[in-house]
């Protein structure tokens, strides 16, 4: 099959441009420190993909990445958890800069308007036991400053696990969701070993730039990648211009951008050729990265309509993520000696460590657009190309100047009863 030369332009240009990122990534701490952080988001859906076959699963990446930089923040100067956390997370910059750069990207934790509700919490709970002290310098000294971390989210709080936590961490919960999320802890969650929970709560909801149509909405069959039938679903539709990207060489799959109505949001979506899995694309997908192709999706002039249809749903997961954790290179935190000492001290038998890190992620996605907004129309020419998520994909929702990997998940069976 030929290639058209807009197509062939196109193509080029996307070269161009990935080279491009991948000159200045070798060159700046920041472009390092960004693309380790979606490549970080990226590797933890890997995993937890290969863990969860058969159910739709929400993630924060964002979230999940601020939590490990406070941890970043306790863990002592040198030692195996800090330098473990900053290659893995790949801290390029000097504590000043790293403080100030997250000051101000800090705010994509929180909207609250009537088109975007995003909702989030991130703690670090320790056991307040004899046993157990807290370094009170850490919030005034460690996190001290310009650009400080924490204080400003949340210090590390106190609790006893084994005397009454749980009511605390579920009140916590609901509070930070505004009651959308509800907590699942209680009295025999924890034992007389456990010192630091970690804890990150995240609930996402937001309005199209282009809303779909209630009306065209329809139940359809949803289908695993072997092509077999996996429920139905609320199939939401709508035909016209909107960025796409295919065909590229070692990704087994198509990508698309949906621009939510707000804050430079965006909806990236992978959808696997058929018959292959989430987790095998996602393995390949590593290998870019999410910066190069959101580059490829925003350079993208495409001149044919896109039909695309998209499954509606509701996504609520709680996940313990140690493991996961462990999978991706962070193995000191869950270490019985963990080096913290910045913000916890040991003083008996037991150690300070990670003893959990537990994730409450829900995501909400319907026809909704921005008030007056509507769906793009169609040409009305039958030369479109159909991006149908009848099959198992994985989805980012990404803040484009910041390039702040916020939410991800993967959808991969129909909840329609």
């Amino acid at each position: 099959m030929k290639l058209g030369f807009l197509g062939l332009f196109g193509m080029v240009l996307s070269l161009r441009a990935y080279q491009c990122i991948i000159r200045e990534h070798r060159k700046s701490p920041f472009l390092r420190t960004m693309e380790g952080r979606t490549q970080f988001g990226i590797k933890m859906l890997q995993i937890e993909s290969t863990h969860i076959k058969q159910e739709n699963f929400a993630m924060t990446p964002f979230s999940t990445w601020s939590l490990m930089l406070l941890f970043f923040e306790a863990a002592d100067v040198g030692k195996y958890a800090y330098n473990e956390l900053r290659d893995v997370l790949d801290l390029s910059w000097e504590y000043p800069k790293l403080r100030m750069w997250y000051e101000d990207a800090r705010v994509y934790h929180h909207f609250d308007s009537e088109n975007t509700k995003l909702f989030s919490l991130r703690y670090a709970y320790y056991d307040d036991d004899k046993d157990i002290t807290f370094v009170e310098d850490f919030n005034s000294t460690v996190l001290g400053g310009e650009g400080n971390v924490v204080l400003k989210e949340g210090q590390p709080r106190a609790v006893k696990f084994t005397e009454g936590a749980s009511e605390i961490i579920n009140a916590d919960i609901a509070k930070a969701s505004h009651g959308k999320i509800l907590g699942s802890y209680s009295r025999s969650t924890f034992n007389r070993t456990d010192t630091i929970l970690g804890l990150t709560v995240s609930y996402f909801k937001a309005k199209w730039k282009y809303p779909f149509d209630k009306s065209q909405t329809k139940v359809e069959q949803f289908y695993d990648s072997s092509g077999k039938p996996a429920g139905k679903v609320n199939m939401m539709v709508q035909t016209g211009k909107f960025a796409y990207t295919r065909s590229i060489r070692h990704l087994d799959a198509d990508f698309l951008m949906l621009p939510f109505g707000e804050h430079e949001l965006v909806m990236i979506v992978i959808l696997p050729k058929p018959s292959h899995s989430v987790s095998q694309v996602l393995n390949q997908f590593k290998s870019y990265g999410l910066v190069s192709i959101f580059t490829m999706l925003g350079a993208s002039k495409n001149e044919t309509d896109v039909e695309v249809k998209l499954p509606k749903f509701d996504t609520l997961s709680v996940l313990p993520l140690v493991g996961p954790l462990n999978e991706a290179g962070l193995t000191e935190l869950n270490y019985e000696f963990a080096d913290l000492e910045r913000m916890v001290i040991a003083d008996g038998f037991r150690g300070t460590y990670l003893s959990h890190y537990d994730q409450f992620a829900r995501i909400v996605v319907d026809e909704e657009g921005l008030p007056d907004a509507v769906p793009q129309k169609s040409s009305g020419t039958d030369n479109k190309f159909k991006f149908h998520m009848n099959r198992p994909f994985a989805y980012f929702v990404l803040e484009k100047n910041y390039k702040l990997l916020l939410h991800s998940g993967v959808f991969q069976k129909g909840e329609v009863q």
